[in-house]
C-alpha cells in the first residue's frame, strides 16, 4: 500500500533556505499630488524620481513597534508546505495600501475594505521548513527578510519585518 502525496504548483522544491539578496525597497512620496512610488529605484545614481516636475521625497518608514498598539500591523503565516500565504491584519487604523517585500520581489494591494489582506506565495517565496499550519514562527524563521509596509492615514508608512519568533519548537 502506498501513500500518495499531493504537491501544489506553488510549493518550493529546492535545496536550502532562500535568502534576500537585495537592499530594502525604496519608497518615495510626491508632496504635490500625494502619490507614492515603491520599488528598487535609484540604486546606481542616487537621484530621486521626478513627479509633478519635481524630485520626490524618500520616505523613511516608521517601525511597527513605534506606532500606537491599536494601529499596529499584524501578520500570520498560513498554509504550510503546499499553500503558503501571509495574512496581514490591522487594528483601528485601516491602511490605504500594503506592500509585502519577499525574497524575489514584492506584492502591492490597495485595501478597499474588510479587516485583512492575503498575500499568496509561490516558488522560493513559499519556502517552509515544516508543515505546520498556521506557522509556529520558530527559530528557523522561514520568511526572514520579508517585510510588510503599510500606509496608515495620520501616521505614515509603517514597516513590519516578518521575523518574529513565537516559539523555539518547529
Amino acid at each position: 500500500m502506498s501513500i500518495e502525496q499531493t504537491v501544489s504548483p506553488t510549493r518550493f522544491i529546492g535545496r536550502g533556505k532562500p535568502r534576500k539578496t537585495r537592499k530594502d525597497v525604496d519608497i518615495f512620496h510626491c508632496g504635490c499630488c500625494d502619490s507614492y512610488l515603491t520599488g528598487w529605484t535609484c540604486s546606481e545614481t542616487g537621484e530621486a524620481p521626478v513627479c509633478c516636475e519635481q524630485p520626490m521625497e524618500r520616505v523613511q518608514p516608521i517601525h511597527n513597534d513605534d506606532v500606537p498598539v491599536g494601529a499596529r500591523i499584524k501578520y500570520q503565516i498560513r498554509g504550510s508546505l503546499n499553500n503558503n500565504c501571509i495574512v496581514a491584519t490591522w487594528g483601528s487604523v485601516r491602511p490605504k495600501w500594503l506592500l509585502l517585500e519577499t525574497f524575489r520581489g514584492s506584492q502591492f494591494v490597495y485595501v478597499e475594505g474588510g479587516y485583512k489582506e492575503v498575500f499568496a506565495l509561490a516558488g522560493m517565496d513559499a519556502y517552509a521548513y515544516c508543515d505546520k499550519d498556521p506557522c509556529k514562527e520558530c527559530s528557523f524563521r522561514c520568511k526572514r527578510g520579508f517585510a510588510l509596509y503599510a500606509l496608515l492615514p495620520g501616521i505614515g508608512i509603517v514597516v513590519r519585518p516578518i521575523d518574529q519568533i513565537l516559539t523555539d519548537k518547529g
